[in-house]
């Protein structure tokens, strides 16, 4: 099951702002967690900085927030890209600063182009992250020229950025291994399960004929599919096991994917319920938690029950119920003649396919063209290094 990127649409009142920062504030799994890792591992920076006086701390603690991910399997990724993208960027820096040093003009074209060409590739490629890195140091170095007009000590400058992007992304990677580490398996049980439970309350609600159960929305079951595939994803990076039957997994999680869809169409009341939907409605009930019990436990799932004509005759004339039902009995099958699935759909390119053709790509790199160099000559113009160290 593909699930495409959804993006909340930004507030245009008032009210709508109040919503948009409840939902973006609200506590979810594995937020907490993140939070103390980032907290611990800036602590550590900030003392270690000011400690052996490591100079450029912020660009240390922007690199401390943006390497510190939701999963271990992705925080060693990020931390590996930016230690190959940051040496890059030294490099080139050096290398620009050695061709444009006497002359202001072509070096602040040549770092623009250097800077718009990384903005581009962080869009089309898929290790856009590396080009990040380089982005900002290619950038940030050229306020170095503006300060000293000796060689020796700008060279001694640019690399005492690469210390201060590399030694945080080491003790992140400290941090995140040895405490508090979040474990992909883990985080993909525990969504599997949230989802899960979400669809056992709507079914309790439905058998009991509540209307306190909230409903799930579209936009849930689009972060949710999105959230499923992806901890697959880094789980399989992670495990051999995932990686042996990941197939048999993908159509767990599709399945999954499939039951949040269908609780997020369930009615809020089914009027005048039957006996035989009553019936039908607790079956579905136990095969949901015998689901999560699998997943859980690691065993396989078996559908539990069978209904009879007349059920089923009942559950068809409530479509949701019936998708439900489907979804339970076709990865029951699955499982019961276990054979592997088809094999997974082949993964994503390196370059987007519309990498040459979407201008979308190109505004956005020149958007951030244009508001970095903003920065850049008010930062020089009103002088704030020399205002920060008279403060």
């Amino acid at each position: 099951m593909a699930a495409t990127q959804y993006l909340p649409p930004m507030p245009a009142t008032l009210g709508d702002a109040g919503d948009f920062l409840k939902r973006e504030l609200a506590p979810f799994l594995g937020r907490l967690n993140v939070m103390l890792r980032c907290m611990l591992t800036s602590a550590i920076v900030i003392i270690g900085s000011m400690t052996l006086e490591v100079p450029e701390l912020a660009l240390s603690l922007l690199v401390v927030f943006y390497v510190t991910q939701s999963n271990v399997v992705l925080t060693r990724l990020v931390d590996a890209m930016f230690i190959v993208g940051s040496t890059l960027a030294i490099g080139l820096s050096i290398l620009l600063l050695k061709f444009t040093f006497d002359y202001p003009l072509l070096r602040i074209v040549a770092a623009s182009l250097l800077f718009f060409g990384s903005v581009y590739l962080i869009r089309v490629l898929k290790i856009g992250v590396v080009f990040f890195i380089v982005a900002i140091v290619v950038i940030y170095v050229q306020s170095f020229v503006d300060r000293t007009d000796q060689a020796d000590v700008l060279i001694r400058a640019v690399l005492w950025v690469w210390v201060a992007v590399n030694y945080p992304i080491a003790l992140t990677l400290v941090v995140n291994t040895l405490l508090l580490p979040a474990e992909p398996q883990l985080q993909l049980k525990a969504e599997i399960h949230r989802q899960l439970t979400a669809l056992q309350t709507r079914l309790t609600q439905l058998i009991d004929g509540t209307t306190n159960a909230a409903p799930i929305a579209l936009a849930a079951v689009q972060q949710g599919a999105l959230a499923l595939q992806k901890l697959l994803r880094f789980a399989t990076m992670r495990d051999p096991h995932y990686c042996e039957h990941q197939a048999l997994q993908l159509a767990c999680v599709a399945t999954v994917s499939r039951l949040y869809r269908g609780a997020s169409e369930l009615p809020d009341t089914l009027a005048g319920t039957s006996a035989a939907r009553l019936a039908i409605l607790r079956e579905l009930h136990t095969n949901v938690r015998a689901l999560d019990e699998s997943v859980t436990s690691g065993k396989a799932y078996r559908y539990v029950g069978a209904a009879a004509p007349e059920e089923r005759s009942a559950v068809d004339l409530v479509p949701a119920l019936a998708e439900l039902q489907r979804a339970l009995h076709a990865y029951a099958d699955l499982v019961a003649s276990g054979e592997e699935p088809g094999k997974p759909s082949a993964r994503e390119p390196m370059l987007a396919p519309d990498a040459w053709t979407n201008p979308a790509y190109m505004r956005f790199s020149l958007k951030t063209l244009l508001a970095v160099l903003i920065c850049y000559v008010f930062y020089n113009a009103v002088d704030c290094r020399a205002f920060i160290r008279s403060c």
